[in-house]
């Protein structure tokens, strides 16, 4: 007789420039939570692959008497080789993309896209 594993559901936070504010959110579902200094392997589509070393993890509490308010955000950052992709996932099309070929990872959007003025 098998067992079926359990699902934990966490925010993946990927820091890209820190002192420009400049990060990827992705909504993970996955077997365990990661630990800090363990890397998380991304094998993308087309040899796109993204690897992370964890840099933080940590649980959240709303006060609501309800599991719904708590959620756990694993920090992390680019390995030196993934640092160009990861860089490129800062373009909400390309994120998307990228994403959807995991059936367990879902792309998170802050706010409404940046727009730029190109008039003089």
């Amino acid at each position: 007789m098998g067992t079926t594993p359990s699902t934990v559901h966490y925010e993946l936070y990927i820091g890209i420039d820190l002192m420009a504010g400049e990060a990827v959110s992705l909504a993970i579902t996955g077997l365990t939570y990661p630990r800090i200094g363990e890397e998380l392997v991304l094998d993308g589509a087309r040899g796109e692959n993204l690897t992370l070393t964890v840099t933080e993890v940590d649980h959240y509490f709303g006060i609501a008497d309800s599991t719904e308010h708590a959620r756990v955000v694993v920090s992390t950052v680019a390995t030196p080789n993934s640092a160009a992709l990861a860089r490129r996932l800062l373009d909400r099309e390309t994120l998307d993309e990228w994403a959807s070929h995991f059936p367990l990872i879902e792309p998170i959007h802050y706010g409404p896209p940046l727009a730029f003025d190109e008039s003089p």
